[in-house]
């Protein structure tokens, strides 16, 4: 870190499969087509965000979405996944996700890539244990929406999911609202829980190669199983 610590980096797995056609990079984003798909495992995320691409956007999206982040430098990841579908330049998350100590988080919507505009929903549930008080302070429910260069946040700041609150959330947010979401981020392992919805077909998987995707994620979990038989057996 900027105090010459080290920290301890989650390891990721990144594939992207996109192609499009044009002569400038806004012709090349706005025919886009593929997906991309992401994997984090444990380790520390650096709470500036040092060197990420949208670096401004970034922080200020998971400083809304995790105001614990003032508590410290770091924040201690346990697991992150995304899945996205990019179709005609505009790339669809189905599902964009996050889990550390104290909580866990999701996102789904849509940023086109060739005008920047956003249309993103959050959803946030703190894990057991935090405390009253750190479990208060986190947002449940967030909007992005603007463009990439010029971001604009709401706060949905009602902090239950009492009768009759997901028909007045609208969009992607009442979607998260749904009671399967509240499992997902309920759950010991979040990214297995969105993984094993994905497979099953409980989360959409994408536009027209579901069987291809789920295999994807079978055999990612696999792959994951037996890092983790190696790791013991060592």
């Amino acid at each position: 870190d900027d105090d010459g610590n080290p920290i301890r980096r989650p390891r990721m797995d990144l594939n992207i499969e996109l192609s499009g056609s044009g002569s400038t990079v806004r012709q090349l984003a706005a025919s886009a087509n593929g997906l991309i798909s992401v994997r984090q495992g444990e380790g520390e995320l650096d709470n500036t965000f040092k060197g990420y691409v949208l670096r401004d956007v970034v922080s200020q999206v998971f400083g809304t979405i995790n105001p614990l982040t003032r508590d410290g430098p770091h924040t201690s990841l346990h697991c992150g996944i995304i899945e996205i579908d990019v179709v005609d330049g505009v790339a669809r998350a189905r599902v964009a996700g996050m889990q550390t100590d104290k909580l866990a988080a999701t996102s789904i919507g849509t940023v086109d890539l060739a005008t920047e505009a956003l249309d993103l929903s959050f959803r946030t549930k703190p894990r057991e244990g935090i405390g009253i008080s750190l479990a208060g302070a986190i947002n449940p429910f967030i909007k992005l929406g603007g463009t990439l260069a010029d971001p604009s946040l709401e706060l949905n700041m009602k902090r239950g999911l009492l009768p009759g609150t997901a028909a007045v959330l609208t969009g992607g947010l009442s979607i998260l609202a749904r009671d399967v979401w509240d499992r997902y981020l309920s759950a010991d392992n979040f990214c297995e829980a969105v993984i094993t919805g994905l497979e099953s077909g409980e989360i959409d998987a994408g536009n027209g190669q579901p069987d291809e995707r789920k295999e994807r994620f079978r055999l990612f979990r696999r792959k994951k199983r037996q890092e983790k038989n190696d790791a013991a057996v060592q």
